[in-house]
């Protein structure tokens, strides 16, 4: 198998690598990639890199879409009008959490093996590793085909079927738990910053809130809460606002998650005496 990338971001960029690793990478296709410092190209300088898909001579077996997701209709509709028939047979799959693969029907209509494949991972920077034993939630009509190429990669893949509302509801669940994750951390260190403490004091205290977390992750219901919430030591909460009176941004989202946290404690007492 030997693959295509088209699209040359944080994932682009990840896949490519670890095809590289692999054996399997034929060529990259990035518009942007000529504009890139030398320090974020791709470090194989064997590689080829096209900036269009119009230097494609001909397709690879497998073909991965990894640009934004307004570009991924372009995309599959430019490979439509420059290869037509000569796509049938080739696996073609887009990597975004928001689409399903019928956004490629166009492909599809062609013979092509078409999928929506998204890799539930974060891919800041690049690590040997930050491919394996990850979940790709895969939506086709060839499940069995795009299984084989996520487990060529490392990946578990997991069939859905969602109409565009889960889909969503999904992909937002992703968000959470990467992106406003990320958000509450920067969050924790502005404010201790606040008291000339370096914010690396905090790591053992996310690290044991993580891993709390984890311990009892497949139960939706349960949070492991401490502090002063908790307890109900609502004058504390006030104490704490109160000394960010003069950072209006940070006060504002200290009481909107406090606010939020709070109705979560009052479903589970809900709960518990219904």
């Amino acid at each position: 198998m030997k693959a295509t990338v088209i699209g040359f971001g944080k994932l682009g960029k990840s896949l490519a690598l670890k095809l590289e690793e692999k054996g399997k990478l034929y060529v990259i296709v990035s518009k942007h990639y000529k504009n890139l410092p030398e320090n974020q190209k791709f470090p194989n300088k064997n590689i080829k890199v096209l900036e269009t898909i119009n230097e494609l001579k001909e397709l690879s077996d497998v073909v991965f879409i990894t640009t934004t997701d307004n570009e991924i209709p372009l995309v599959s509709n430019e490979i439509a009008r420059i290869f037509g028939n000569r796509t049938k047979g080739k696996a073609i799959i887009h990597c975004s959490g928001i689409y399903s693969d019928s956004i490629l029907s166009e492909l599809e209509e062609y013979g092509a093996i078409t999928a929506s494949a998204h890799p539930l991972q974060t891919f800041y920077e690049f690590s040997p590793n930050i491919f394996d034993e990850i979940f790709w939630i895969v939506q086709t009509k060839h499940f069995a085909k795009i299984q084989e190429i996520v487990e060529s990669v490392g990946g578990t893949a997991i069939q859905v079927d969602f109409d565009d509302r889960t889909r969503s509801i999904y992909h937002a669940s992703a968000v959470v738990a990467s992106n406003f994750l990320n958000l509450l951390l920067l969050f924790a260190k502005k404010l201790i910053s606040q008291t000339n403490l370096p914010p690396k004091i905090l790591v053992p205290l996310v690290k044991q809130t993580i891993e709390n977390n984890l311990k009892h992750f497949d139960d939706v219901d349960f949070t492991p809460l401490t502090g002063p919430i908790i307890r109900g030591d609502f004058q504390t909460i006030e104490k704490h606002l109160n000394a960010l009176e003069q950072h209006k941004e940070m006060q504002e989202i200290y009481s909107l998650l406090f606010n939020a946290l709070k109705g979560v404690i009052n479903v589970k007492a809900n709960q518990k005496t219904n």
